[in-house]
Formats: structure tokens, sequence, C-alpha cells
């Protein structure tokens, strides 16, 4: 079975674009999702809105976005499941590799590493603050 391909964003994050920048022209279509995950569902019990909050804040800032809710509901599901001592073996694997999917397995940790976002524009010196504020004085040497 081929090797599943690493999302853009854990690649981003591991920095893996920064010595071969050319690679990321082949993921330039790629969806770029941009809300949050956002609260659970209103239809989930308070117990399963426990366990969504608890795994949205297990899991790396930024890592999941909104186009990533089935995968929590369905993993917050299946702890629930879980801690009641009412889940099948099968969904017990099913939980362990959707961990795995968010990067919450000690191996699968290991394979993201988050770099700091570059500095805002607004951030960054502009050439007038390295001229005069007075245009008209030049510097006087001693």
């Amino acid at each position: 079975m081929a090797r599943p391909r690493t999302p853009t964003n854990i690649l981003d994050m591991r920095g893996a674009y920064a010595n071969h920048p050319e690679r990321r022209a082949d993921r330039a279509g790629e969806p770029r999702p941009t809300e949050p995950l956002g609260k659970a569902p209103g239809y989930m019990t308070a117990a399963q809105k426990k366990i969504w909050k608890e795994i949205e804040g297990m899991v790396v800032p930024g890592l999941l976005t909104k186009q990533d809710r089935f995968v929590v509901e369905l993993a917050t599901v299946l702890l629930a499941k879980i801690r009641s001592a009412e889940a099948k073996p099968q969904e017990i694997s099913t939980f362990t590799a959707l961990l795995g999917k968010m990067g919450m397995s000690p191996a699968d940790r290991s394979k993201v590493s988050v770099t700091p976002p570059p500095k805002p524009e607004s951030d960054r010196p502009t050439w007038s603050s390295f001229t005069p504020r007075n245009a008209n004085s030049s510097p006087k040497c001693a």
C-alpha cells in the first residue's frame, strides 16, 4: 500500500519548502481552508462537547480547520464510546487511526514540527525607518 500524501499544512509546519520552494508548485491549485474548526455541533451531548474541546485543545494549533469537522466529530463520538466501555475493537482501531491523522500519537507527533509564521508586513522595517525624519537636515558629524 502506498504511503498517504502528507497534507500541505503539515509540510509547511515542518519547513519542508524552505530548501526546495519549487516543490510547492505541485500543490498550487490546492484549496486552502482558512476558517477555524469551530464549536462542537449542537446535536452532540454535553459529554461529547467536552470531548470535542479536549481534542481541539490537544491538537497542534492551526492544524484543524472547518473542513476537518467530520474527522473531529467521528473521533469525539468514538472516544465517548470508548470511555463508556461500549466501543467495539474495530471502533478503537478507527479511533487510533484518527488520532494519527491529527498528529496525536507519539510517532505521528514526531512528523509535525511547527515553525513560527513570518512577521506581518506591518512589523517589518520600512525604508523610511532608516532615513532621517527631517529630510532637509543632514546628520551632523562630530
